[in-house]
């Protein structure tokens, strides 16, 4: 069962895959970043992904269910394959952007700057899956409460750390369950994948505010930052929480001007689908 938990994990952080780009094909406005945008694609799916993981498990430990890993796949499986039955409007932008083809110097150092990103990316990935949870409250705090939701089935009952938003900690239990045993190299795939999409939401913002040398640059900085490599494979929940207020501020609702009525629900229901994931159930 511990070889099959990588690829179900992995399945649930796509499975929203369908509703993600039916909204954001929804909010399209400009060829600026359109919706098949991989980063912005691949960000988006990965939020409304893992923050609707963590929202059925929360809901089934408030009702009283047991914490089973199988009912929250076939769950979140379930919802995400509905999206594959919304029907998109041809008028929307769809595989047609308006890319802009800088100088040959320039674009030369912008492929620089993307490979020196990805490396960063890859070593912080490799290096949070490789190493058990070692830093002091990612043990004590989520990785504890990730073990104990795990192997009882139901939340932490307290009135300290027990009240801390249980995302990364849900998250965690999910992991340990479909491998059948406390897999933390599993588990801390989560929090880094989060960790790392900070990064691509500099670069979402930055583009969608200015140009997208600004954001390169943006992402850039941020994946150079010697504090941010450090604890973006820590385990830690600060990083995960920047991810969703970043990607929340580009759905922002006052951003939404000049668009129609289905555009500005598209709008809504993304930002608030990033922005309340940590209020909810996510990372403070």
């Amino acid at each position: 069962m511990s070889l099959l938990a990588w690829p179900i994990t992995l399945l649930m952080l796509v499975c929203m895959y369908p509703w993600a780009r039916w909204l954001l094909h929804r909010a399209e406005r400009t060829a600026l970043i359109p919706a098949n945008n991989i980063v912005l694609l691949a960000l988006t799916t990965l939020g409304l992904s893992i923050g609707l993981l963590s929202l059925v498990m929360l809901w089934m430990g408030l009702l009283g269910i047991r914490i089973d890993w199988r009912i929250a796949a076939v769950v979140c499986v379930g919802i995400g394959a509905s999206g594959f039955l919304a029907r998109d409007k041809p008028y929307l932008l769809r595989d047609q952007a308006l890319i802009a083809v800088p100088p040959r110097p320039l674009q030369e150092i912008a492929n620089v700057a993307r490979i020196i990103i990805a490396v960063i990316v890859v070593l912080v990935l490799f290096n949070a899956v490789y190493w058990p949870f070692h830093k002091d409250d990612a043990v004590v705090i989520y990785a504890s409460y990730g073990k104990t939701i795990a192997s009882t089935g139901r939340l932490p009952v307290g009135q300290s750390y027990e009240t801390y938003p249980m995302l990364v900690p849900l998250s965690y239990a999910f992991t340990h369950q479909a491998a059948g045993w406390v897999d933390e190299h599993l588990a801390a795939l989560i929090p880094a994948l989060l960790s790392v999409g900070v990064i691509g939401a500099a670069y979402l913002l930055g583009s969608e505010l200015f140009s997208r040398s600004t954001g390169l640059i943006a992402a850039l900085l941020i994946a150079i930052t010697p504090t941010f490599t450090q604890w973006a494979s820590a385990g830690y929940v600060d990083l995960p929480c920047g991810f969703f207020y970043g990607m929340s501020v580009m759905f922002l609702d006052g951003r939404a001007g000049g668009l129609d009525q289905e555009q500005r629900l598209a709008h809504r229901w993304l930002n608030r689908g990033m922005g309340t994931v940590p209020l909810v159930d996510g990372p403070l």
